[in-house]
């Protein structure tokens, strides 16, 4: 049996994402000096130790709910039918998780409160259903629950769509975004605005706070993967990235040219990133490879005199050290992330994938370098 936890994590990390991990690290800082006894949920739980050393981490099992229509939801013409069948089958898996027990759900009916760390994974572009299950197991034992500033929606599963509603209707709900705002005030759920915790990444990293003059030969950062939500193919936003790439290459030399990572997985932004330069005529080695600690993958960003990333908090990071960026989207999801999300950071704009000549771009991109006298230092 567990002991009693005044303030229980929980949230998107764990996954390899460098900017969720900043995410639980700022968190972390927040309620350990509200609360004496916190702990972290966490499906990797060996890595957010290794992240975290000292901090109390519970593991959460494999879980997986098969999200594929039933044979009898495919025939029911009614959408309120559909979903009908479809919030049971949800529910019932709930109640099969809660039974099934485990430290993880002692740990939670045991706390005091439940913090839901920042992220945008509040949205079905994920496992949804994954990431309401703690929580309304939280609400099931009148335990209360608060959030850092979230991203929230699109939800178009109208089935999960009401139940996230249902249980963040009575959460202290902070957002980062006006259309994560928006999408509250549409549903009725009561929720502050509030900048995403990574812009206090000093915080946590106070060692990245240098003069990035100090920094030789910077060189211009390319972080590149196909992002969720996507308007358009893999291959069509490959072939965008290369023409940019091959651009950039004829005008500064892609020895001034380096790509980043901002997730440990290999089959993520690693791939993507080598993929795109090998075809653009850009050594593979060009490309570095993924830090498996956040806190690098963060300091690396003073390394460069202008970034383009498709990653938000590669962003934000740019943002907080005032390196110019190109803060590339496609789609609803990530355009709500680097047009509202960075609103009003003049270091930072937003390039809407689908819209943007690539050429143009690195054109852009190159006489900014040029400019600011880098090549040569």
């Amino acid at each position: 049996m567990s002991e009693k936890t005044d303030c229980i994590l929980f949230g998107g990390y764990a996954g390899g994402n460098a900017g969720d991990e900043l995410t639980l690290a700022l968190a972390l800082k927040d309620t350990q000096k509200q609360f004496q006894h916190v702990s972290v949920l966490s499906r990797n739980p060996e890595y957010t130790q290794w992240l975290f050393p000292g901090t109390k981490v519970i593991r959460v099992p494999a879980l997986h709910f098969d999200g594929q229509r039933s044979f009898l939801e495919r025939l029911l013409p009614a959408a309120s039918a559909r979903k009908s069948i479809r919030k049971k089958a949800i529910f019932h898996w709930f109640e099969q998780c809660l039974q099934a027990g485990g430290p993880w759900i002692d740990a939670i009916c045991k706390s005091g409160q439940m913090y839901l760390v920042g992220g945008g994974y509040l949205t079905d572009h994920f496992p949804l259903y994954e990431f309401l299950l703690p929580v309304w197991i939280a609400r099931k034992c009148g335990i209360p629950v608060t959030t850092a500033p979230l991203g929230i929606g699109p939800i178009r599963d109208l089935a999960l769509l009401e139940i996230a509603i249902s249980l963040l209707r009575e959460t202290h709900l902070q957002v980062r975004d006006n259309f994560s705002l928006a999408f509250c005030n549409h549903h009725d759920l009561r929720a502050i605005l509030k900048e995403d915790d990574g812009f206090r990444l000093l915080e946590v990293i106070p060692e990245a706070q240098i003069s990035t003059n100090q920094v030789p030969n910077r060189k211009v950062g390319i972080c590149m993967f196909y992002q969720q939500g996507s308007e358009i193919t893999k291959f069509a936003a490959n072939e965008w990235y290369e023409a940019l790439l091959k651009q950039l290459r004829d005008r500064i030399g892609e020895e001034h040219i380096e790509g980043f990572c901002f997730h440990t997985a290999y089959t993520m932004d690693f791939y993507q990133t080598i993929t795109c330069f090998q075809n653009a005529g850009i050594q593979a080695s060009r490309v570095l490879p993924p830090f498996i600690d956040y806190r690098l993958a963060f300091r690396n960003l003073q390394n460069y005199s202008a970034i383009l990333t498709t990653r938000f908090h590669a962003a934000v990071a740019s943002s907080v050290f005032n390196i110019p960026c190109f803060a590339v989207s496609s789609g609803t999801y990530y355009q709500s992330k680097m047009e509202l999300a960075l609103e009003g950071r003049s270091s930072v704009t937003p390039v809407e994938l689908t819209k943007q000549d690539p050429q143009k771009l690195a054109d852009y991109l190159a006489d900014l370098y040029l400019h600011q006298g880098k090549i040569g230092d």
